[in-house]
């Protein structure tokens, strides 16, 4: 029997060397990794990221009845009757127990709820853990916004490194601890060509070691790992060759302790823990992992499944199993242009939705209270993010187009308590007609390592100007 050490341990290098081929993450922690960690009981992380550029205006600060000129004509008509999948049907979003605003928007404390945050509400231990911030930055574009969202800091700065990293680097002893899970690269924007490469954000280690780099996890049919782990080719002599090899290859070294070495050697370790992975891991099980047949309850649904489920329930079972840190990429129902919250053509019945969807299936791996299974808030942080906003303006008839100077992320559990409330940090002044956020996205990652435990103002993180003390307090 592994303990969970060992579990991970296994899992970390060998889905390692079958799904980053030769990104193998696996390594001895750098000299003086011992001062990398802030005072306090840090957090676990669940970050969730709303591929696609998340409109607040639908989600998580609404304010129709408060600012009209968000909400004009056909636009606020349409917003009002919106349908999502609910038990494989389509039926309108349920009526929201608070009292309303004008234009189907919900009121709880000074957060402006969209009807696809309902979910939160039938919730009200997650709700009244929920902080939404104001964000604001210059880009408004996929390929770029997403890695500045992810790292804090702009596509192509050698400094950029991720949250999941950070936390890698501050358990660095405990073995692999951070996750990314992908869905499909057809869900994205030209595939493994195009916006699916900008995740690669998630991976990013700056002036860490490479030993900080997360393990990447693929959902979909092509994904191997179910075949690698049952490893039906391999077997003794296998394993025999592959550790003669390994000693080949670090006696070349001598005494010196080469990253790359030690990397091939926990892989080649590892290599005898796959049969476990099969029976939790396995794609094949897709009916206990949840990926399930999305209604056709949007115009032109295409009828596409959704791993968002699947998603959400493997990040349920790394942290069961020891982990500090999952991101999970959302790309909504599939039922949609193509990223889950690009609402172009219709915002309110693409954000809607998949932000319920989403939200749904979040609130069935949050446990309630402190008995029963599933993620705890008091341990755990959980994050929405997103890579920009929408306009405040129609796009057309029904749509909202890209716009990065005012969008939202929230903030549930962890240090967020209940006796704070859910709040919302920051505001969307008004720049003339144009809506503008208070942080940036190098504020909120700094301000996020520091609740997963990491120093934020080691010189390889952030500087002060880039931090603040506000969006956790």
């Amino acid at each position: 029997m592994m303990n969970r050490r060992t579990f991970l341990a296994g899992l970390g290098a060998g889905v390692g060397a079958a799904l980053l081929g030769r990104d193998v993450v696996a390594g001895n922690p750098a000299t003086g990794d011992e001062a990398f960690a802030s005072p306090g009981t840090p957090y676990k992380i669940l970050e969730i990221f709303l591929y696609g550029g998340l409109s607040p205006w639908e989600s998580f600060y609404c304010v129709p009845g408060e600012r009209p000129q968000l909400y004009t004509g056909a636009l606020a008509t349409n917003y009002t009757s919106v349908e999502v999948a609910t038990g494989g049907a389509c039926t309108a979003v349920p009526n929201n127990p608070l009292a309303p605003l004008t234009g189907g928007t919900y009121r709880f404390g000074d957060l402006r709820l969209g009807k696809g945050a309902r979910p939160l509400v039938a919730r009200h231990d997650m709700l009244s853990r929920t902080r939404v911030v104001s964000m604001r930055s210059d880009i408004s574009n996929h390929v770029l916004g997403i890695p500045q969202a992810i790292t804090g800091r702009r596509f192509g700065d050698p400094r950029a490194v991720s949250l999941g990293a950070a936390v890698q680097r501050r358990h660095a002893t405990d073995g692999p601890v951070s996750f990314v899970v992908m869905p499909p690269p057809t869900r994205f924007f030209g595939g493994e060509s195009g916006d699916y490469r900008a995740f690669d954000a998630f991976f990013a280690t700056g002036n860490y070691p490479a030993s900080s780099r997360p393990i990447r996890l693929n959902l979909g049919a092509s994904n191997d790992l179910a075949g690698w782990a049952a490893r039906a080719s391999r077997g003794d002599a296998t394993d025999a060759l592959a550790r003669d090899l390994a000693g080949q290859y670090r006696g070349r070294f001598g005494a010196t302790r080469a990253r790359t070495a030690a990397s091939f050697e926990s892989v080649v370790q590892s290599m005898g823990y796959a049969p476990d992975l099969v029976g939790r891991y396995s794609l094949a099980n897709t009916a206990t992992m949840g990926i399930v047949p999305a209604s056709h309850c949007l115009p032109g649904g295409d009828g596409g499944t959704t791993a968002t489920r699947a998603s959400l329930g493997l990040a349920r079972d790394l942290f069961a199993s020891g982990a500090k840190y999952v991101a999970v990429v959302d790309t909504g129902i599939g039922q949609d242009n193509g990223a889950g919250y690009d609402g172009h053509n219709n915002a309110a019945e693409i954000t809607t939705p998949n932000l319920y969807h989403l939200l749904n299936e979040l609130a069935s791996i949050v446990r309630t209270g402190s008995g029963g299974s599933g993620i705890s808030l008091d341990d755990t942080l959980i994050v929405l993010n997103t890579e920009m906003g929408r306009t405040a303006e129609p796009q057309g008839t029904f749509g909202r187009d890209h716009y990065g100077a005012a969008y939202a992320c929230a903030l549930i559990g962890g240090p967020i308590t209940s006796a704070r409330g859910a709040t919302m940090r920051g505001t969307f002044a008004l720049d003339g007609d144009r809506p503008v956020g208070t942080y940036t996205p190098a504020n909120l990652v700094s301000s996020l390592m520091r609740a997963a435990g990491v120093d934020e103002a080691l010189p390889e993180n952030f500087a002060a100007s880039e931090r603040t003390t506000t969006l956790l307090s």
